[in-house]
């Protein structure tokens, strides 16, 4: 494989908010292991992480630079194994109120098994772990006033830390069966949810899908 460049635009949980993007990957596949190392820069117009934020607070959009690797080996016999993880940096672009120091860390990962040919030719059966994109660490700062001089008529500001990091840690394990049907391609899966949303407190999110597509 070798590098390529991919260019276009996306849009956030709210289409009024557009957000734009630039990714740089490289390839590259030696002896049953692929790999891949990419580099995505994230401009978020009236969103940060495809959140909104107050509009007192200052925030107008952000930037974020992503770290992707991921790897796939065929170990043999259909079995393949394979791991994701992205890492993110984002600064958030703000007026007065913003102080130096503002970004936050954050991180996803998954592994996933598969075998092919388990109990029909061409079926596949996989199963995966994974934590979707969380917040980690960093915080927004703010310079917030705090109080009023009125003998000098002035305004006393203090800095202000908002920590962003859940409490929480969304764990997700998925099953899945997939096999050429009719034409077309059936799949079943089942997952389970910790901590959905990375909220601690949430109950465990459990369901089940079945999926029939074919062209025509």
């Amino acid at each position: 494989g070798g590098p390529r460049f991919v260019e276009g635009a996306l849009l956030t949980h709210d289409e009024q908010h557009p957000a734009s993007s630039a990714t740089l990957a490289l390839d590259r596949s030696w002896r049953g292991l692929e790999t891949s190392f990419g580099f995505t820069w994230l401009a978020e117009r009236d969103t940060l992480l495809g959140g909104r934020i107050a509009p007192a607070l200052g925030i107008g959009g952000a930037d974020t630079m992503f770290l992707d690797a991921s790897g796939n080996y065929l170990i043999g016999n259909g079995w393949r194994i394979g791991a994701e993880a992205r890492a993110g940096l984002t600064r958030p672009r703000g007026g007065e109120l913003v102080a130096r120091g503002s970004q936050l860390f954050s991180e996803a990962w998954s592994f996933d098994i598969t075998r092919t040919g388990i109990l029909a030719r061409g079926d596949t059966l996989g199963l995966r772990i994974s934590q979707p994109l969380r917040v980690s660490g960093g915080a927004l700062r703010f310079d917030l006033p705090i109080a009023y001089d009125y003998a000098n008529e002035t305004v006393q500001f203090a800095r202000q830390s908002l920590d962003l990091s859940p409490q929480g840690r969304e764990i997700m394990s998925e099953a899945s069966w997939s096999l050429p049907l009719w034409g077309g391609w059936a799949s079943a899966s089942a997952f389970h949810r910790r901590q959905p949303g990375h909220f601690a407190d949430a109950p465990d999110d459990v369901g089940a899908l079945v999926r029939f597509n074919a062209a025509f």
